[in-house]
């Protein structure tokens, strides 16, 4: 009895979108996108790969890249795509596609994941142990400040200070200018 392996000339598949994680991405920040792809047939011709990002189901943006994916053992490459801004807060669904012509098992050539993207800071919060109903907060200024470098704003942001006393920054004498405007009330 002989046992053959029959390998397709022409097979490239789609393997795993790397970035963006599907958590963590925030409205108005860019997001890199990348994506690993395999070559299982015996061609190596290079192959265009495309991403395709939809939200609320329309597509909003799309982009071509060319790719050389070696076969053999070593038959993996990342693909890098151009940046991309998502403007709103909302599910995105990215999918990238292997296009290689005359593929002959095509199941394998897409892959798509949701990406949840939160919004970006705007209106009143508390910081401290005093949280108000109704009013997210910060449980200390620095998760607030971390928060406004992370998330970036979208409208004015006013924090409240729930507790009497805080501790905050380096005592250091260092010409500093503030880093946050802040005024009382």
């Amino acid at each position: 009895t002989h046992i053959f392996q029959v390998w397709y000339l022409i097979d490239f598949e789609s393997k795993q979108i790397l970035n963006p994680p599907a958590t963590g991405a925030y409205a108005g920040r860019t997001l890199n996108v990348s994506a690993l792809f395999a070559n299982n047939g015996l061609g190596s011709d290079p192959v265009p790969a495309q991403l395709t990002i939809k939200y609320n189901s329309q597509v909003i943006f799309t982009n071509t890249i060319t790719l050389e994916v070696p076969n053999g053992f070593y038959n993996t490459t990342i693909g890098f795509f151009p940046p991309f801004t998502p403007q709103n807060a909302g599910t995105y669904e990215f999918c990238v596609k292997i296009l290689a012509p005359g593929d002959e098992y095509n199941l394998n050539d897409e892959k798509c994941m949701s990406v949840t993207v939160l919004d970006r800071l705007n209106g009143v919060y508390t910081i401290g142990s005093n949280s108000k109903p109704g009013v997210p907060g910060f449980p200390t200024i620095q998760t607030a400040v971390d928060a406004l470098y992370r998330q970036g704003v979208r409208g004015a942001v006013t924090f409240h200070l729930t507790d009497p006393f805080y501790s905050v920054g380096s005592t250091s004498s260092s010409p500093c200018g503030p880093a946050l405007e802040l005024t009382s009330r």
